[in-house]
């Protein structure tokens, strides 16, 4: 059970028995905002999967013991706090702020956007400020396309979109005053609000971009004018050449059979398991060297194409990384340590107030029970210690694109 705070922030988080026990031990430490002249007036919340059906019931009594009637969170497999995170067990994670009034606007107002476009007081608030930061949680059961609505938000209020898709065993709901489903919610905070945010890929690339010469839907057929299948394992040999300080000639590959939904390496060869080599989807849009990584998902070794989790076109860029905890941990402390440099540089001073991070529920799983801890140590190593909170996601959301397998983090000053 821990606590942090700040000028204008504090969080706390905690696990109990049941949404009872967990609810008053998060709330215990959150004084300040149970008093009656508490200055705080946003609420971000984060629920373990294991209290989803008890989300209606926390959210009201938050709300009425805090007295702040703006919230927005969401239902995740795993939460996180400002010293810890907490996966597969009762859990919540909170963070409350002091914002300037009228400089936000918490969205839906009904539980629905119907055709994701805000009404009513929502666009009254949206003709009287400029968005500088959306920040927004997704239902990945929507039956709309979350990528285009996304990026719908994003052409109506020309803000930076950050945040979340929920992760859950049991119900799928985001948290927007009120429990909401099936729709994208959140809040604007207007440009009196500052704001810094940066993407933690987590991989590694192995290869120089390539070219996708032909393709259908999400089957590659040709790299570079090569077999897929061909090129991967001459990258695989490369690499593994490298690691093992051998001729790359002398590296074999072991595939599985071309009906299985994934490839295994020889470990005793490559020195990599299974799952840890993906795809990535370069962002030609991007001003700085992006791409969306997705999975492998089939590899037919006689067509020699390859298979991953998204439809790519003719003239798509790829590139081949590696995901382990190594890879985690060491891009997390890149992308923190930048971040910390440019904004020292351009403001003069580095002094964060509180943090919102949102991590792929993957990293939160992985194979070592306190690699997620890690995350959190490593944040607070660089950034310093702070209020945060957040949520392990099933994908994560930064300038209005849906990322997989990163970690972003939201810095308020």
């Amino acid at each position: 059970m821990t606590s942090i705070k700040s000028s204008h922030f504090c969080s706390s988080s905690a696990s109990g028995k049941d949404w009872r026990d967990t609810s008053k031990n998060v709330l215990d430490n959150l004084d300040e905002a149970r008093k009656d002249d508490s200055p705080y007036n946003f609420g971000f919340i984060y629920i373990s999967d294991h209290l989803a059906d008890d989300a209606v019931s926390i959210i009201n009594l938050f709300k009425s013991v805090t007295n702040i009637e703006n919230w927005i969170g969401s239902i995740g497999m795993g939460v996180i706090g400002g010293n810890q995170a907490y996966t597969d067990k009762p859990a919540i994670s909170v963070m409350v702020g002091n914002f300037p009034e009228g400089s936000f606007c918490v969205f839906p107002k009904t539980g629905d956007l119907g055709e994701n476009i805000p009404q009513d007081e929502v666009n009254t608030w949206l003709d009287n400020n400029a968005p500088l930061l959306t920040f927004v949680h997704g239902d990945p059961l929507s039956q709309q396309d979350p990528i285009q609505t996304l990026q719908n938000l994003a052409n109506l209020t020309g803000g930076f979109l950050v945040g979340g898709m929920t992760s859950s065993r049991s119900e799928h709901y985001q948290i927007a005053n009120t429990i909401c489903e099936n729709t994208i919610t959140g809040a604007f905070f207007s440009d009196k609000i500052e704001v810094a945010t940066t993407v933690s890929q987590g991989c590694r690339p192995i290869s120089d971009f390539h070219t996708i010469t032909k393709s259908d839907g999400n089957i590659i057929l040709e790299i570079d004018g090569k077999k897929p299948f061909t090129v991967l394992q001459k990258v695989l040999r490369e690499e593994a050449a490298k690691k093992l300080g051998k001729d790359p000639e002398h590296i074999t590959t072991d595939f599985a059979p071309p009906d299985k939904d994934e490839f295994t390496i020889n470990e005793a060869s490559m020195g990599m398991s299974r799952g840890q080599i993906h795809v990535g989807l370069s962002l030609s849009n991007s001003d700085i060297k992006d791409y969306l990584t997705r999975n492998i998902i089939g590899i037919d070794a006689q067509e020699g194409s390859i298979s991953i989790s998204e439809d790519v076109s003719n003239g798509e860029l790829l590139i081949f990384s590696e995901r382990n905890n190594e890879t985690i941990f060491n891009d997390l402390e890149a992308k923190l340590t930048t971040l910390k440099k440019r904004i020292t540089e351009g403001k003069g001073k580095f002094k964060p107030k509180g943090a919102i991070y949102i991590s792929c529920i993957a990293r939160g799983f992985q194979t070592e029970p306190n690699d997620a801890v890690n995350e959190i140590d490593i944040i607070r190593k660089i950034i310093g210690p702070l209020p945060l909170c957040g949520f392990y996601a099933g994908g994560e959301i930064s300038n209005a694109r849906l990322y997989g397998y990163t970690g972003i983090l939201t810095l308020f000053f």
